[in-house]
């Protein structure tokens, strides 16, 4: 029996007896939530010093399986560690202090290091930091976008010298027959097998009508060519990197980690979490099984349901269709496909092993050892040899993120204190003329080059005819391991983010100048008891816009020719051999795709030869965290539609200035008389006047001020006069409106308007210059900026004017000078002109052909892109290195007239492959204006 320890704490919040006292309790909602208990607020009896304990012992209920961080708030700064829960039961968790006291252990890879299993939870040890507990002062438990306000209630906190072991108090068994969280429901659940079966059947009658018509037998796209060796190789191509498949068609490597059929989970001592469990001759045919203390898995088990005694062939045959029908075609598992039994035909990567054999610390065995060398040759020849034939492999890894680089000091420190080896005496010599972290980087990175080449001079011998695919870089390496990294055909790398960010993988190319590959990537949802992976959606549809975002924007880049998703299987409601149980895979434990999933791969699949190609832009649509919104996004997301105007509901034309003496956005618009009900023809268009709103959070929410008090025209057209299309510049302390005034209010089109000049210094109450002289009566919608050379320019319509838009300069903004035709390939009005990203772009409204844009390198000479905008007559801000479009109405419609009432919104702008885009107005907008003036800057 054990001895124990123990310091008990019992929350509470009145002087009422421990059991009286309902437990704590915390809501997570935002961005970034947390709550922090100082240790003094939960009870006196709590000590600060906490080096003579082993375990600090929670009592603790989640609603959610979303992973929380549980820090430790000390003299010398918060220690922080990451929590996955089972949800909504009460458990008790023992976690182990030295996860807080010292540094992660030496395990081969990143995963192994970090990650660390347990009875009724897990945690992973890479958050924060670590440091001595003598003098604790408080918990926190803080959590990243919350997804549905998850709580945590705490009954009871203690420490311990000994593990009291973890526990599941109530709600057993957790998992059911076929492997679901019982304590959860979502649509598609299995509640029969019989409705399994008929879900089972209804995907394969759909899988007989699915397939891509443009791919080869390999995945390649059929209508591009390239020379043909019979293996797969790279080729950059018009500036752009490929695989070439052994057709020698273009290949963009779509794959998938861990195709097979197996997911293990612990059983051993947790028995009870289970209502059955599988027959125990399926471990053996479960990758990584290893029995049943790690390699139950439910997922086998649902295959043999499936098919009956012959499921692994039958597995293979269903596998190789589905990859096929959603576009995928490559695949990797842990090792060398089975050499006995049935896999799919579908291109695969291999991932050789061995060469860590031996005292390995870290992933890095003693390179310096005799026998190392005959080692990695005996491994890569019986890896190597029975696939080097293949055509159906892409290519090779030889390793998967090591989990080293940047603890160089720590490695050293282990290899130290391991066994004695050859390693470890060069290390000591080494060290012996000076001991410093140069020191002790230029050591392993000198070892690492051993590894490396010795790796690769073995493969080549026993493999001529496939890629070298590198290993799996995980955690940003330095240039000093990016470096070391040759003898590679392709560089791989495993970025878990939204997407990778463009300037890593210039970075990278810059260095390595390789071709590049995603090995490792995926996003997941906290739900049906699983966590949400290492990046997180809010749901299965943010899910599948996470898959098109990643890739998409990963292929849009000139040097990435893969991206491989982990992985096709949900992992272990109740954790695989190192706890983690996200929810990340195209299939779940039931073998039943993630519908939304599929759909999206799909359409991304079909896109990846125009996007890598440069001929199509990715898709902008970014997945939600939560209800909370999209990390990375700055600014606050804006309501749809942005803006309304409350006295005729139908603003039009907007233009936006930032107005310094108010420290205020403004909005100008033209504010149409839609509630004129009793108009005919377009009278209610004409009688505007110019509305104005202002912004206090950088555009994104706007309050209505009035109208602009402007009294142009109003002597001899006190009643009838009308007002369109502002346009608000500023200049050295003067603001300038140029606007379109019509003398009257018509039932028609046919009647003069001109363009008139008025300043003002508030930006409120504006004073008149008088017309511009554009010599012709018929002028509206201007636009104005400054060339680089200080001239002034104006774009415009001239309604005399059968189709283009005209231009003018000015030097002092008062005397303009007509020059023509700004452009003629389309007629338009409402015109806007900015300079961003290196480039002149040119936006106008031309009717039925949509919001146009042209752009040009020198202001003159306009080149008109394919792509149009969103809605009618906008205005382009930019704001940093960011731009947003503002425009009335929406997408066009082309068989009804537009209705009166309309509205100001907003999307944000890109540059992609040359052309603008704007951003998808059905999904989340962020905006951020600085509170600063371009001309200012």
């Amino acid at each position: 029996m054990k001895c124990l320890t123990i310091v008990a704490l019992t929350i509470g919040f009145s002087a009422a007896s421990a059991r009286d006292v309902l437990p704590a309790q915390a809501t997570f909602t935002g961005a970034k939530s947390e709550r922090t208990w100082p240790l003094a607020e939960l009870n006196t009896a709590l000590p600060a010093d906490w080096s003579r304990y082993e375990f600090l012992v929670i009592e603790f209920k989640a609603s959610s399986s979303q992973r929380f961080d549980l820090g430790l708030e000390t003299a010398k700064g918060r220690y922080a560690k990451r929590i996955g829960p089972f949800a909504g039961v009460w458990v008790r968790a023992a976690i182990p202090l030295r996860y807080y006291r010292q540094p992660a252990g030496n395990g081969v890879d990143l995963a192994a290091t970090f990650n660390q299993p347990r009875s009724a939870y897990w945690i992973n040890i890479h958050s924060s930091g670590y440091g001595p507990l003598t003098n604790v002062n408080g918990l926190t438990v803080a959590m990243d976008y919350p997804v549905g306000a998850p709580t945590l209630e705490i009954r009871s906190v203690t420490l311990a010298t000994s593990d009291p072991g973890d526990a599941v108090f109530e709600g057993k068994p957790l998992v059911d027959e076929f492997g679901q969280y019982t304590h959860a429901d979502w649509p598609g659940k299995a509640h029969s097998l019989d409705e399994l079966k008929m879900h089972w059947d209804a995907e394969e009658a759909a899988l007989r009508t699915t397939a891509f018509t443009n791919r080869d037998s390999y995945g390649g796209f059929l209508n591009t060519r390239a020379k043909a060796t019979g293996f797969f190789r790279v080729e950059q191509i018009d500036g752009r990197w490929w695989f070439v498949d052994p057709d020698g068609h273009m290949f963009y490597s779509s794959g998938l980690n861990g195709v097979g059929v197996g997911a293990g989970t612990r059983i051993e001592g947790r028995e009870d979490l289970f209502a059955a469990l599988p027959p125990t001759n399926l471990t053996t045919n479960a990758a990584g099984g290893r029995g049943r203390a790690l390699g139950a898995s439910f997922y086998t088990w649902n295959l043999q349901r499936r098919f009956g005694g012959d499921w692994r062939m039958k597995w293979a045959d269903l596998t190789t269709k589905r990859l096929t029908a959603w576009g995928f075609n490559t695949m990797h598992n842990w090792g060398a496909p089975s050499a006995t039994q049935a896999e799919p035909r579908v291109p695969y990567a291999l991932m050789l092993r061995g060469w860590q054999s031996g005292n390995s610390i870290m992933g890095i065995p003693d390179v310096y050892a005799d026998d190392f060398a005959r080692r990695v040759e005996e491994a890569a020849a019986a890896q190597l040899e029975p696939h080097q034939n293949d055509p159906f492999m892409l290519g090779y890894f030889i390793g998967n993120e090591p989990p080293w680089p940047g603890r160089e000091g720590l490695l050293c420190d282990a290899i130290l204190t391991s066994q004695p080896n050859e390693m470890q005496r060069r290390l000591k010599t080494f060290l012996a003329k000076g001991d410093t972290s140069t020191r002790r980087k230029e050591f392993v990175l000198a070892a690492f080059q051993v590894y490396l080449d010795t790796i690769n001079a073995a493969i080549r011998k026993h493999d001529t005819n496939h890629l070298n695919l590198g290993i799996r870089f995980g955690g940003g390496p330095g240039d000093d391991v990016l470096k070391a990294a040759r003898g590679f055909d392709v560089f791989s790398v495993n970025i878990y983010r939204y997407a990778p960010l463009r300037e890593t993988l210039d970075h990278i190319y810059s260095v390595v100048r390789k071709p590049i590959l995603i090995g490792e990537f995926h996003i997941g949802a906290p739900t049906r008891g699983l966590a949400s992976g290492l990046v997180q959606a809010m749901n299965q549809d943010e899910r599948a816009a996470g898959y098109r975002y990643y890739v998409e924007q990963s292929a849009a880049h000139p040097t990435v020719i893969g991206t491989h998703w982990f992985q096709w299987l949900d992992q272990p409601v109740t954790g695989r051999n190192d706890g983690e149980n996200y929810n990340i895979g195209f299939i779940d434990v039931t073998d039943q795709p993630y519908p939304e999933m599929i759909e999206a791969a799909k359409v991304t699949h079909e896109r990846l030869l125009a996007i890598h190609s440069g001929n199509m832009p990715p898709t902008s649509r970014r997945a939600r965290a939560s209800e909370a919104g999209v990390p990375g996004a700055a600014g606050k997301l804006t309501p749809r539609p942005l803006y309304r105007d409350p006295a005729f509901d139908a603003p039009t034309d907007p233009v936006l200035c930032f107005n310094t003496e108010q420290g205020k956005w403004f909005m100008y618009y033209t504010a149409r008389r839609a509630t004129a009900t009793n108009a005919p023809g377009v009278t209610w268009v004409h009688g505007s006047n110019i509305g104005m709103a202002e912004s206090s959070d950088g555009g994104a929410t706007w309050t209505y001020r009035g109208t602009a008090d402007i009294n142009y025209g109003k002597d001899a057209h006190p009643n009838d006069y009308t007002y369109w299309a502002p346009e608000v510049i500023w200049v050295a302390g003067t603001y300038h409106i140029f606007l379109t005034f019509v003398p009257g209010i018509f039932n028609d089109w046919n009647h003069p308007r001109e363009i008139v000049h008025l300043t003002s210094t508030n930006g409120v109450k504006w004073e008149a210059l008088g017309p511009v002289d554009l010599k012709s009566d018929r002028v509206i919608d201007a636009c104005v900026i400054q060339l680089p050379n200080g001239v002034w320019r104006m774009w415009y319509k001239d309604e005399r004017k059968p189709k283009p838009l005209s231009y003018a300069d000015s030097k002092d903004l008062l005397t303009w000078e007509t020059k023509g035709s700004a452009v003629t390939n389309l007629s338009g009005e409402g015109p806007k002109v900015i300079n961003w990203k290196g480039r002149y772009w040119l936006i106008a409204d031309c009717w039925s052909n949509g919001m146009r844009v042209w752009s040009s390198d020198d202001c003159m000479n306009w080149k008109l892109q394919d792509e149009a905008l969103l809605g009618s007559h906008g205005d382009v801000v930019v704001s940093g290195d960011r731009a947003w479009w503002f425009y009335f109405g929406g997408r066009r419609q082309t068989n009804s007239p537009p209705p009166r009432t309309t509205a100001i919104n907003v999307v944000e702008l890109s540059v992609e492959a040359g052309r603008l885009i704007a951003g998808d107005p059905d999904e989340p907008t962020y905006i951020d204006l600085k509170p600063v003036r371009e001309d200012e800057k």
